[in-house]
C-alpha cells in the first residue's frame, strides 16, 4: 500500500512539474529585422537590418544604392540593446505571423521597387512579408512605422528610394 502512494504522489510531483516548466517556457525573442527595397527602372536598392549580434551587441546596418550609376553606401553602427527591444513592443509576435500568410495580391505593377520585411526570432520562427501580399492596413502601418524606426539608426544618409506603392507613401 505504502509503495502505491509513493508512486501516485510521484506521478502527482512529475505532472506539475511538467506543467510548471510548459507553463514557464521563455517567449521567443526578437534577434534579427530586416527591410530591403530594389528593384524599378533606375535601379538601386535599399537593405536595413537590425540583429543581434553572436556577443549579445545589437547592430545596425545599411547597404544602399540610390540608382545603378550612384555609389554604393554602406554603413555599420552599434546600437543599444534596448532598441531591439523597444522594436519588439511595436509589433505583436502572434500579428507578424499571421499577416505573414496573407495571400499574394492579384495585382502586378511592373517597374516599381519590390519590398521584403524579415523579423526572425530567437526560436528560429520568421515572418516575412512582400509588397505583392493582400496585409490588413494595421500590417501596412506597422510596415511604415518600421521603415522610420530603422531609418533614425542613418540620419546623415541621403537615400532616394522611397517605400515603395506597398506602403502608400
Amino acid at each position: 500500500m505504502k509503495a502505491w502512494v509513493i508512486g501516485l504522489v510521484a506521478v502527482v510531483l512529475l505532472g506539475l512539474g511538467a506543467r510548471t516548466m510548459l507553463c514557464s517556457a521563455e517567449e521567443p525573442t526578437l534577434v534579427s529585422c530586416s527591410y530591403d527595397s530594389a528593384g524599378s527602372k533606375p535601379g538601386g536598392h535599399l537593405h536595413m537590418k537590425l540583429s543581434q549580434q553572436k556577443d549579445g551587441t545589437v547592430q545596425a546596418t545599411l547597404d544602399a544604392q540610390n540608382d545603378w550609376r550612384a555609389p554604393k553606401i554602406q554603413r555599420t553602427v552599434d546600437v543599444p540593446k534596448e532598441k531591439l527591444d523597444e522594436l519588439a513592443a511595436m509589433f505583436s509576435r502572434k500579428d507578424l505571423l499571421r499577416w505573414a500568410k496573407s495571400p499574394k495580391s492579384k495585382e502586378d505593377v511592373r517597374d516599381a521597387d519590390t519590398v521584403s520585411v524579415d523579423f526572425r526570432y530567437s526560436d528560429k520562427s520568421e515572418a516575412k512579408f512582400f509588397d505583392n501580399q493582400e496585409l490588413p492596413e494595421e500590417a501596412v502601418d506597422a510596415m511604415r512605422k518600421l521603415h522610420t524606426f530603422l531609418r533614425e539608426f542613418f540620419p546623415d544618409v541621403q537615400i532616394d528610394k522611397r517605400p515603395s506603392r506597398f506602403f502608400n507613401h
